[in-house]
């Protein structure tokens, strides 16, 4: 301990709080004598022992620097640097790339930006990250965005539930760019007009027969059987309405 206080190099105080073979205290010692910033931060990612990670992550104010921690430390010490940060880019950024999938949704559960919920439910790997990005968002505009273009069913499905807003959930039923969500926003309709209006109009022939199905109004079947654009929902609707 006598010899921590006596060392001034920055870089040699490093290494004894990365590589220190002595017990934990003199770590932390050298880590709380050490004031460069990426020395700090080589020192919360690769110290061996947890206390001297957690003094590491205390002396650091830089965001950027404590981001790349949170994106490569062990859990504990990404949980300290979390604690610190509320730049909402950089929580973006570690709910996307940190190594530890638990560092991930620890960052997204710290997110209150919702565009940047929604990039994160379209975008993140991790099916998790994604589910709890699509449940902290309640902008509808932005969860009918992702139920029409999200590449992830799941992601899709958990978007379209959550939507209670009858024109967007016709709009995701017509336009949506995977026939699975246009078929749960149809599910969720009942008003007839919406649906004659999918049966004639939406893009996938089984969507279509969904609304279809759904329909009792003879009037609104006829007129479907009539200016369906797909031939095979005319005749379903056509069926329909004379039987």
């Amino acid at each position: 301990m006598e010899a921590v206080k006596r060392l001034d190099d920055q870089t040699l105080l490093a290494d004894v709080a990365i590589n220190g073979k002595n017990y934990p205290p003199v770590c932390v010692a050298a880590a709380e004598k050490v004031s460069v910033p990426k020395l700090l931060a080589n020192i919360a990612i690769n110290a061996k022992y947890l206390p001297v990670c957690v003094a590491a992550v205390d002396k650091l104010e830089d965001p950027k620097l404590l981001a790349d921690i949170a994106k490569n430390a062990i859990f504990d010490v990404c949980v300290a640097v979390l604690e610190k940060l509320d730049d909402q880019k950089l929580l973006a950024d570690i709910a996307k790339e940190a190594t530890d999938s638990d560092v991930r949704e620890e960052a997204v559960e710290k997110l209150e930006d919702p565009a940047l919920l929604a990039d994160i439910a379209k975008e993140a790997t991790d099916s998790d990250v994604r589910e709890e990005a699509v449940e902290k968002l309640e902008d509808p505009a932005l969860l009918a965005d992702i139920a029409k273009t999200a590449p992830l069913r799941d992601v899709r499905e958990a978007a379209v539930e959550k939507l209670a807003d009858l024109t967007l959930l016709a709009d995701i039923a017509k336009h949506a760019k995977y026939s699975d969500v246009c078929r749960v926003a149809v599910e969720k309709l009942e008003d007839s007009a919406l649906l004659a209006d999918i049966a004639k109009n939406a893009k996938y022939s089984d969507v279509c027969r969904v609304a279809v199905e759904k329909l009792e109004d003879h009037a609104l079947l006829v007129d479907i059987a009539k200016n369906a654009k797909h031939p095979a929902v005319r005749e379903e609707a056509a069926k329909k309405q004379s039987a």
